[in-house]
């Protein structure tokens, strides 16, 4: 998150070992980011808490999309597009 004065950030979160190749933001104002090595995770924009990986896959994350209800469409560099659940 940008501070607003100094355009610099205010606290960076690293819980990717990959480069983060996709990002969505949730209703409930969460944060979904998926990587390259496969690994879906969502956490909170306020402090940057991580809550939980959501999903690991065998192939890059290419794209997310939230449905706007419980869910994920994770988009993989292989072809699959997989439904998750957003607990």
């Amino acid at each position: 998150m940008l501070d607003k004065a100094t355009n610099l950030p205010s606290w960076e979160f690293k819980i990717h070992e990959g480069v983060v190749s996709a990002v969505v933001v949730t209703p409930d104002g969460r944060i979904a980011s998926g990587d390259s090595n496969g690994e879906v995770h969502l956490w909170s924009p306020v402090g940057g808490e991580s809550g939980e990986t959501l999903a690991t896959f065998d192939a890059v994350v290419v794209d997310l999309a939230s449905n706007g209800g419980g869910d994920l469409a994770v988009s993989l560099d292989d072809g699959q597009v997989v439904l998750v659940a957003v607990a």
